[in-house]
């Protein structure tokens, strides 16, 4: 089940030495300034909270403090709710920039106040004190802020006792009076929260009505946060049950999940298609070798840079992802560990599960590494050499490209999880993958190394499971076949005739590839005879060593070649591409024995 898994995981984060997640009952939220007060309430300093950080692009900027704090963020529309010892400045100070409703602004510091003032005894504290004390002598109506303070203004801070490191949050007393009032503040009556059996762990518990905190980081999801169970229509209840009690999870394990969650999607996560994927190992044991299959999820360099301080980690990583680029199976330890691998969609205020996924380490990489073998196509280019054929990147071929960008949104909602589910599991592709490639390619006629790659590994496993497991990937060359089959021979020689129209022509408007490439893939008995009366008008316009050369090479692929199919169906058109792609690349290649180098459209090709 997700969420016990989840819970598990925020146990074990939570025993980790030093670590810094948060409590039942407390959040991490983003702080950007600081109140620094006197032991008598006065005013020392409102500083800016912020550090300055590099971004992925290599430039400077001013980054949130995380801080952990009591209690939780407020929903939209929740009311004057003001809380414990941080908020937003209109809470704390009574401030707000270009202030729409001033009278609203002065009630929240008024109810700020008098919450903290009327827990001032309760307390006892000397850092809490100081804040009642602060509270009470602050004017907000004389209260004009340093312009370059107003942005840092703008979200949550903090209060800080003159001399003190420390917050005045994190003071043991605040601390420990706040755990005790989780209990205490319980509801009763009509609106105490049922004692029921958790789904999660079968005892009697004080079941959650909402799971908190919100989950945040989901794409396409709301910005304030989304919810994984929820229950806000009649419709979807029953048995007179309301909200959480529909799906029974106790308070704590609410949080404790939701927390987990929002821990991997603020860390941990690649986007696939419209899914956002996240995973995690079940034992610290595990760990590393999460970070490698995370890589094999997302990009190549995906988890690499956080490994940067630790050289031999960092190295095992790479050598890890340069076997299963190559479809070999690793030296690895702690594989026994089980694995996670959650998908997430938007969907309104709640979220959907795309898929969910758990088994032994060892399991998904051996099916990594057949996914690989699979999918292994010589020759590889440069920029291709040791990058794992992620799942990320599978899914993003299918997208259609707009100028400098790919347009997410012809990527079909549910290819994700059909991707994942095949890769992880060892299953057939879906043949929407194959379509999806193929279609792609015959509409741009651009046919990648990435495309090409996965175009085969569709085919082979395929074929290797209506084989009943045996293996079948001689029938799809790795590397150029000279006897390949006729759909694959096709596509060498659709090759052969767009370079010799380059040779004879040069740079022209419109090449054969840009007006008969998917019509040549589909339909060869209504192309190539036109196509090879034109090849024979361009072999005449080269000169004597390269028409020979050219000349001879069509009748070894001609040979293959018995007769040219009036239909392809979607494996042939895929065959076609793939043998498309091996003519394409040798005649590209610089040979051993000639001193002509390879021409430079290649590699702006497969860039």
């Amino acid at each position: 089940m997700i969420i016990p898994a989840l819970v598990n995981y925020y146990d074990r984060l939570a025993a980790a030495p030093g670590s810094d997640i948060a409590p039942f009952g407390f959040s991490r939220q983003k702080i950007t300034f600081c109140v620094t007060v006197r032991p008598d309430g006065s005013l020392v300093e409102i500083a800016d909270a912020r550090l300055d950080e590099v971004d992925a692009r290599g430039k400077s900027r001013l980054a949130p403090t995380l801080l952990v704090v009591p209690g939780q963020a407020k929903p939209p529309g929740s009311g004057i709710n003001p809380c414990l010892l941080w908020d937003n400045a209109a809470y704390m100070l009574g401030w707000k920039s270009d202030d729409p409703d001033p009278d609203r602004t002065r009630a929240c510091f008024e109810a700020f106040r008098h919450r903290h003032s009327a827990l001032e005894d309760e307390i006892d504290d000397e850092g809490f004190r100081a804040v009642c004390a602060f509270l009470r002598a602050h004017d907000p109506r004389d209260f004009h802020p340093d312009e370059r303070l107003v942005d840092a203004l703008r979200s949550f801070g903090v209060f800080r006792l003159e001399g003190m490191h420390q917050y005045i949050h994190e003071r043991a007393r605040i601390v420990e009076w706040f755990t005790r009032s989780l209990d205490a503040g319980t509801p009763t009556g009509a609106d105490a929260p049922r004692v029921i059996p958790s789904l999660t762990t079968g005892t009697p518990a004080r079941i959650a009505r909402l799971h908190e905190p919100k989950l945040k980081g989901v794409w396409g999801a709301q910005s304030s946060g989304a919810a994984l169970v929820s229950f806000n229509i009649a419709s979807a209840e029953s048995y007179g049950k309301s909200q959480g009690e529909n799906a029974p999870v106790s308070e704590q394990d609410a949080f404790k999940y939701c927390t987990a969650l929002n821990v991997l999607l603020r860390e941990r996560t690649v986007r696939v298609g419209d899914t956002t994927v996240v995973w995690w190992a079940d034992a610290a044991e595990g760990d590393e070798m999460s970070a490698i299959l995370g890589a094999a999820m997302g990009d190549a360099d995906f988890t690499l840079g956080a490994d940067a301080e630790d050289a031999g980690r960092a190295d095992r990583l790479e050598r890890v992802l340069a076997d299963l680029a190559a479809g070999r199976m690793p030296d690895l330890t702690g594989t026994e560990t089980g694995f996670n691998v959650l998908g997430l969609a938007p969907n309104a205020a709640r979220l959907a599960v795309r898929f969910w996924w758990r088994g032994p380490i060892a399991h998904v990489f051996a099916n990594l590494v057949q996914h690989h073998a699979d999918a292994r196509l010589e020759p590889v280019p440069p920029n291709e050499a040791g990058r794992p054929m992620s799942i990320a990147r599978v899914v993003r071929e299918t997208a259609r490209v707009l100028g400098d960008r790919l347009d997410y949104d012809t990527i079909s909602p549910t290819l994700a999880g059909e991707v994942v589910r095949a890769v992880l599991m060892g299953k057939l592709y879906p043949m929407s993958l194959l379509e999806a490639i193929v279609r792609r390619t015959r509409a741009d006629g651009k046919l990648t190394h990435a495309r090409a790659a996965i175009v085969k590994a569709c085919i082979v496993r395929r074929r290797r499971v209506l084989a009943g497991g045996a293996h079948t990937t001689q029938e799809v060359p790795v590397s150029i076949d000279p006897q390949g089959p006729v759909p694959y021979q096709l596509g060498r020689l659709f090759a052969v005739l767009e370079k010799t129209q380059e040779d004879a022509l040069g740079s022209v408007n419109s090449s054969i590839r840009e007006t008969s490439f998917g019509s040549a893939s589909a339909t060869p008995a209504a192309i190539f005879p036109r196509l090879v009366r034109l090849h024979q008008h361009h072999l005449g316009k080269l000169e004597g060593g390269r028409r020979i050369n050219r000349d001879k090479l069509m009748q070894e692929i001609c040979g293959e070649i018995d007769r040219f199919p009036k239909h392809l169906n979607l494996e042939g058109q895929g065959l076609f591409q793939v043998g498309y792609y091996h003519q394409r690349q040798d005649l590209f290649t610089k040979k051993p024995n000639t001193t002509e180098a390879p021409e430079p459209a290649l590699a702006a090709e497969e860039n």
